[in-house]
């Protein structure tokens, strides 16, 4: 083979890791701003959560409503709120133990895990279903829009009847 030969081939080659180095910038750039709008995403629902429950707990004069803007405890105060039982909000957070049991190799972990997850979100969702309950006629859409959307939107519903006054039903 001749030089320039040589001078081809390195330069194939230098343009193809250019073209590589070029597709994991892409890739780690995109990462970075789904990573970014998760975050974001969650800081909302905090947010509009926790200034619900504060809102709600406040108005009925539960002792512990400054509770509320502490994270994973504040779903404490929505049982409470909804359950009359602080000790319950506590199986939520292990939805999020369940989660990264999941994430794990072993059949009895994924199993737990889901588990774990499934008994979360029911807890949660039942616990919305009382709030709406008490918060608004309209509280059999709310279930409806929080059991479709896996319990994401709730942050939303319950800032919507934060103000709303507590009926007897």
């Amino acid at each position: 083979m001749e030089m320039s030969e040589y001078k081809k081939i390195e330069e194939l080659f230098e343009e193809i890791w250019r073209q590589f180095i070029n597709l994991l910038d892409a890739i780690v750039i995109t990462l970075l701003i789904m990573f970014t709008v998760l975050l974001v995403s969650i800081l909302i629902l905090y947010v509009f959560k926790s200034v619900a429950l504060f809102r709600m707990a406040k108005n009925r004069k539960e002792k512990y409503y400054r509770l509320s803007w502490i994270p994973f405890v504040n779903d404490c105060v929505l049982t409470k709120m909804a359950l009359d039982n602080y000790i319950i909000g506590c199986l939520i957070p292990l939805g999020y133990v369940g989660f990264f049991c999941v994430t794990n190799y072993c059949i009895f972990l994924n199993v737990v895990g889901y588990l774990l997850m499934t008994i979360a979100l029911l807890v949660k969702l039942y616990s919305c279903y009382k709030i709406y309950i008490m918060y608004s006629s309209k509280y059999k859409v709310m279930l409806v829009f929080s059991v479709f959307t896996l319990g994401l939107i709730t942050p939303f519903l319950l800032y919507a009847i934060r103000n709303n006054k507590a009926a007897d039903h």
